[in-house]
């Protein structure tokens, strides 16, 4: 598979060992610090994803079904699905046939106009906000597919994603030397917890660190919401209440590096891994799915600057148990699945172009 990606564009290092049945995570000494082990398993032992129910997108034709990427994919308990195309500053939503039914967004600052939009989040019901991190949360009235522009607010809060725990929108950005910020009906931030989540002892790479997009999902159950870095090894999980239950370093992950150069010319160096994290979310109220593709090596064209490419090596699946943060199980069979509700997934296929498939999928006991 071959896309192109602005991300995977820099020296790419190996950060941990080549892969291997067994694995341990990198030390992160601290009282809340998880050492396991985890054991590769085919994904088939681990959940039942049944046949393509509908597929949205197209190659050569102009129109909706075109995407340039998609960086979220979601569904509504209606089964309408609402798709984020960072490229042409949209989402668009399409009905359980896969028909097109609305589209908002372009690119600019002013209402309903997105900058760097991040990820999207629905409710369910009908509301759909976008986590941009310049023009803060935009959000929209989204029933059956009709969206409908409202409100922005949030826009110091630098956000890259969102969930709902307790009928309150949790909001994961670094602002103010705090990670999550719970917000009230007018966008305010009530409350902010959670440290960052880089332990770089130099303060400029860790504050970069920090600034770098996060992965959230929150389990009304158990009152958790659960942080990930998308371009490092990270988990932690947090307590409705601010406390911090769990962190764990994922095995096998070759991620981005910041550091300050000791001479000349001043600033800091981005050295981009090989894997990134693109999607989380609980398979149960008490596992948790976590996705991982891995990037080959950059491969440069001689005179395309700017037109790095980049193949997929493939997919890791990390099974978590979410109470402890032990690593059940990682699978390396599995498609790319970016969201699931209520028995359904979104998978997201970059190669021959970028489309999406509903699929049924259910976990084993």
């Amino acid at each position: 598979m071959r896309c192109t990606s602005p991300a995977i564009a820099s020296l790419v290092l190996s950060l941990v060992a080549a892969n291997s049945v067994l694995a341990q995570p990198t030390k992160r000494p601290g009282p809340s610090e998880v050492q396991t082990f985890v054991r590769e398993v085919p994904f088939s032992k681990v959940a039942k994803l049944g046949p393509a129910e509908v597929t949205i997108g197209s190659e050569d034709e102009e129109g909706p079904t075109l995407f340039s990427g998609i960086a979220g994919a979601i569904l509504d308990r209606a089964g309408f699905m609402y798709l984020l195309d960072p490229g042409s500053f949209s989402v668009r939503a399409f009905d359980r046939t896969g028909k097109f039914v609305s589209q908002v967004g372009r690119s600019g600052r002013g209402p309903g106009e997105f900058t760097q939009p991040f990820s999207i989040l629905h409710d369910g019901d009908s509301t759909l906000y976008v986590a941009d991190n310049v023009n803060g949360v935009s959000v929209f009235r989204a029933r059956a597919g009709q969206m409908t522009f409202l409100r922005a607010w949030g826009r110091t809060l630098a956000p890259r994603a969102l969930c709902i725990l307790g009928g309150r929108l949790m909001l994961a950005g670094w602002s103010n030397g705090k990670m999550l910020h719970v917000l009230d009906d007018a966008g305010n931030a009530v409350r902010s917890f959670g440290d960052g989540l880089s332990s770089d002892t130099n303060a400029v790479v860790r504050e970069y660190e920090n600034k770098s997009p996060v992965a959230i999902s929150c389990d009304e159950r158990s009152g958790s919401i659960i942080l990930a870095q998308q371009s490092g090894s990270r988990v932690v999980s947090y307590s409705s209440t601010g406390a911090k239950r769990w962190s764990v370093d994922l095995p096998f992950y070759r991620g981005t590096w910041f550091f300050v150069p000791n001479r000349p010319p001043a600033g800091i160096t981005t050295v981009y891994g090989e894997d990134v994290t693109v999607s989380m979310f609980y398979a149960s109220p008490s596992r948790l799915l976590l996705q991982v593709i891995r990037w080959n090596r950059v491969k440069r064209t001689p005179g395309q600057r700017g037109k790095d490419a980049s193949d997929i090596a493939g997919i890791r699946t990390f099974l978590i148990d979410a109470e402890s943060g032990r690593l059940l199980s990682v699978s390396t069979d599995a498609p790319q699945l970016r969201s699931w509700r209520d028995g359904t997934a979104v998978e997201v296929v970059t190669e021959p172009y970028p489309m999406v498939t509903r699929r049924r999928l259910s976990f084993n006991p």
